[in-house]
């Protein structure tokens, strides 16, 4: 059948497109025929949708090349093109969506105009399950060409949110940190000093971050005192896709989460970016090489610049990244990329600014991931992904910690892991409606743990309940063994109304001596339902296990084993309206069974501590179930104008079950409100964020004066039953372009906290003496990140 636009098209020839190699020039075939159509009818156009005019020209001879994460039917042209030529006509219609033209070899691709974002600067949300059922997106993100060649993609429909490049750097957030750009989004729980995710109740590991399909090894830049920045360069994304839950049987080995960032494909002319900040100093470059610029390369290299700014006392933390990616084709179906990033960080931090007292940690890490990737297109509905990895974490912390009122203490921890792995993804496209995916994994891991760790403990520490004498502690250990998955999948459109997505994964791992648990077996089911043009259903149901990394033995508590695979039973039920062209509104709720918790170890009353494994409120968190539910209420303004916002509410429970009673997980955070506006043209850029919550848990240390020798004085009370005060966080951002003829300028200032709000982060306690003589325990409420102005520039030329 044809389109509305093709019967309007008479002039236009009625054939097929030559083969790539047939053709001599980008041009259309027949030109003079579309030109023609073009003098005699140009009215032909309006009111018709995007997709079926690039149809029109393909089937003209056009060499058109589009995806469909650009181009959809909701895409109506409004205007008469005044150009005579296919490629100007093209243009012309491509340039109210933010679309242009960029010739590859003898093709002419789809691609976003320069310097636009790929709709607007706001979070983009869909439902965790499928999100909007436009036709055109009822299946997987593919690649549309004359011959209708499938590319090996993801279920895009089912990502929770999307971030594009621009939003990523209009927003505000500390060092441009692209996951702590993330902690905009429902469901984030933090408290800003971290840069680590936790989503829906989660905890900061059970959220995985892959780069071009590769799951990194902890890529974080002082990972020994709050993981504070994440190694990965905003610059590189050109998109981040985030799951909060609900993800395919493609992924696993993740409890809460992912979040899968795809590199950026430069354009024929090359980018170069020189930055300094604050936080940064920084070296971007990307490019295309090859014949028809068919390959690619990127660039990027950081420094840290913390250490120049903080005052020495409190020490001096370095830290380094760099990323690079050079990508080209071996044939006409096949490409291969190579991936690598390296992170290194020498860090000195101190708490004390006592000459008689010290706290130091000295940490120096080096963190490098290193994959190739071959995508092979089998045929035009065959295509597959196979990918070799390597990567290697080597750590080694020493840290003293001498208060005379309270404990001398050494610690020695150095750790070596190693991680090589085999990856392939296969998917056949049936029909139209119906795609099958498969694949599996396997990885083989090596670890060396050598701990050392020595205490005592003064003064009033000796009195907690928890403190039974010196500790002396040493632990050495190797370990060996691999991991295997294997998963299908069926993504099936039954009809314009509904989607079913269901399969399985096989996860097994034999290093971590747990025979009942090796093998895991997850079921998962999405059903997809399109009530009508402006509202969505989604339901999903799933099981998902998350093994102990190889990397997170709990040396530092005194433990030698590995933690049998936790479990997660996951109901999301959700729906997605949209009120106008700009305005849409989601709601999701949510429901998390988790079982075979890991047990943990907390500082209940310093979260933050510098070495955390010394201090007498550090406690073990051995759950036998624990439980997350929750309701989020978005509703948010995406339009082509100046001005952007969003808003979004959280009502939400985390919670453990110990010892048959269910306490809240440390941070559970019952309400929460996430709100933002962005507002830009040509030159300015000004952009606020808040950020709030109901303060996290807390407990209490209560303090028996008449205690005997052989009673303690101080007991840790009933864990997390009290509560700290409200979170709130203002972050604003205002950036400015400077056009130069060798070049743009782009500075940009912004402050964190902008009110300076005291966030309680912690309580400290000491044993103080009253006038009479006596004793009493005096508590401090302590604080998070206080104001943080920064200041930045790049140059682009």
């Amino acid at each position: 059948m044809q389109s509305p636009l093709r019967q309007k098209l008479p002039l236009l020839p009625q054939q097929e497109a030559r083969q790539p190699d047939q053709r001599q020039t980008g041009q259309a075939e027949h030109p003079e025929r579309i030109q023609d159509s073009f003098a005699q009818q140009p009215e032909i156009f309006k009111g018709q949708s995007l997709v079926a005019a690039l149809q029109a020209f393909q089937k003209a001879g056009f060499p058109l090349v589009y995806g469909t994460n650009l181009v959809n039917e909701q895409q109506v042209l409004q205007r008469v093109p005044t150009a005579t030529s296919a490629e100007g006509a093209l243009r012309e219609l491509l340039a109210p969506f933010a679309l242009t033209l960029k010739r590859v070899g003898e093709h002419y691709l789809v691609v976003r105009a320069p310097g636009k974002p790929d709709d607007s600067p706001v979070i983009t949300e869909r439902s965790s399950q499928s999100g909007s059922l436009r036709d055109d997106q009822l299946m997987m993100e593919q690649v549309v060409v004359t011959a209708s060649h499938y590319r090996l993609g993801r279920d895009s429909e089912q990502v929770s949110h999307i971030m594009d490049r621009h939003t990523l750097d209009v927003l505000p957030a500390i060092g441009s940190d692209p996951l702590r750009s993330l902690h905009r989004l429902p469901g984030a729980a933090t408290q800003g000093i971290s840069s680590k995710l936790r989503f829906r109740g989660g905890e900061g590991d059970d959220t995985g971050i892959l780069v071009n399909g590769h799951k990194l090894l902890q890529p974080y830049h002082v990972r020994d005192f709050q993981s504070l920045f994440s190694a990965i360069d905003s610059r590189i994304a050109d998109r981040i896709e985030v799951y909060s839950g609900g993800f395919p049987a493609q992924y696993g080995d993740q409890l809460s989460g992912l979040v899968l960032i795809d590199s950026i494909n430069p354009e024929h002319n090359v980018i170069r970016e020189v930055g300094l900040s604050v936080f940064n100093t920084s070296l971007f470059s990307a490019g295309t090489m090859g014949r028809h610029n068919s390959g690619k390369w990127l660039l990027s290299a950081r420094r840290g610049n913390l250490d120049l700014i903080l005052d020495k006392q409190y020490g001096e933390p370095k830290y380094y990244d760099l990323f690079v990616e050079i990508g080209f084709p071996v044939t006409s179906t096949s490409d291969v990329s190579l991936n690598a990033l390296h992170a290194s960080d020498q860090v000195v931090l101190s708490t004390e600014t006592d000459p008689v007292e010290d706290e130091i940690s000295v940490s120096q890490v080096n963190n490098t991931n290193i994959w190739v990737q071959l995508d092979q297109q089998w045929s035009d509905n065959l295509s597959s992904n196979t990918s070799l990895s390597i990567s290697r974490l080597d750590l080694d912390r020493d840290a003293i910690n001498n208060q005379e009122d309270k404990l001398f203490g050494e610690v020695s921890d150095a750790r070596e892991i190693s991680v090589s792995g085999l990856r392939q993804h296969w998917l056949k496209r049936l029909n139209a409606r119906h795609i099958i995916r498969w694949g599996g994994e396997y990885q083989r891991l090596s670890a060396r743990y050598n701990y050392r760790a020595a205490v005592q403990y003064r003064g009033f520490y000796t009195d907690y309940q928890s403190i039974t004498g010196d500790v002396e502690r040493t632990l050495k250990r190797r370990i060996k063994g691999e991991n295997y998955a294997f998963y299908v999948s069926d993504q099936w459109r039954i009809n314009k109304r509904l989607m079913l997505n269901y399969g399985a994964r096989w996860d097994r791992q034999t290093y971590t001596d747990v025979g009942s648990d090796r093998s895991m077996l997850s079921p998962r089911i999405n059903v997809n339902i399109r009530h009508s043009p402006t509202t969505d259903f989604s339901l999903s149901w799933g099981r998902y296990y998350q093994s102990q990394e190889i990397a997170n033995l709990q040396v530092e508590d005194g433990l030698s084993r590995f933690h049998a695979a936790q479990r997660s039973d996951q109901a999301i039920i959700g729906v997605r309206h949209a009120l106008s062209k700009e305005l849409s509104v989601r709601v999701e709720f949510y429901r998390n069974l988790i079982t075979s918790v890991m047990p943990r170890f907390e500082n209940v009353h310093d979260p933050i501590a510098l070495i955390p494994e010394l201090e007498p409120d550090r406690v073990l968190v051995a759950p036998a179930r624990g439980r997350t539910w929750g309701m989020e209420l978005s509703l948010t303004r995406n339009a082509d104008d100046q001005v952007n916002w969003w808003l979004s509410y959280v009502l939400s429970r985390a919670e453990d079950e110990v010892d048959g009673v269910w306490e809240s997980r440390g941070w559970d955070q019952k309400h929460a409100l996430q709100a933002g506006i962005l507002y830009e043209n040509e030159r300015w850029q000004l952009s606020a964020a808040l950020n709030a919550h109901s303060g996290w848990p807390a407990t209490d240390l209560l303090y028996f004066p008449d205690a005997t020798e052989d009673d303690p004085a101080l007991i840790i009370g009933l864990r997390n039953r009290e509560r700290l005060g409200m979170f709130a966080s203002l972050d604003v951002k205002l950036a400015r372009n400077f056009q130069f003829k060798s070049g743009t300028l782009h500075a940009f200032f912004e402050v964190s906290n902008v009110t300076g709000r005291k966030n309680e982060c912690c309580t400290d306690y000491t044993l103080e003496e009253s006038a009479a003589g006596s004793e009493y325990l005096d508590s401090a409420r302590e604080y998070g990140l206080p104001r943080l102005p920064a200041l930045g520039f790049q140059w682009k030329f």
